[in-house]
């Protein structure tokens, strides 16, 4: 059925909401508190497989941490191109990431 309606599974739709709501918390759209979250040093960027708004990961000693929200979906975003994390509106990147976690 899905493939019939053309739509994403739930599990693509589930990581694109997940990066949309951090595009959100990171551009102030929405008001959380999230004191875990850490830019990484510019420094630290030169790598080919970050963005440049990339966050430091949160360690996790459990499977349960590992996969809540934050160190779930910062694992996700900082493996997402440059042109979708720079997105200039939250519309903009709700289609961006969209599209590439389709074609993952």
């Amino acid at each position: 059925m899905l493939q019939t309606l053309q739509w994403p599974s739930l599990e693509q739709r589930r990581r694109t909401s997940r990066l949309c709501m951090l595009y959100k918390i990171t551009n102030n759209l929405v008001k959380v508190n999230c004191d875990e979250l850490q830019h990484l040093p510019s420094r630290s960027r030169r790598s080919s497989r970050t963005n440049t708004r990339a966050f430091n990961r949160i360690p996790s000693k459990t499977d349960t941490r590992l996969n809540s929200f934050l160190p779930r979906t910062i694992r996700e975003w900082n493996e997402l191109p440059e042109e979708v994390v720079s997105a200039a509106t939250a519309a903009a990147f709700t289609s961006s990431a969209s599209h590439h976690c389709q074609h993952l």
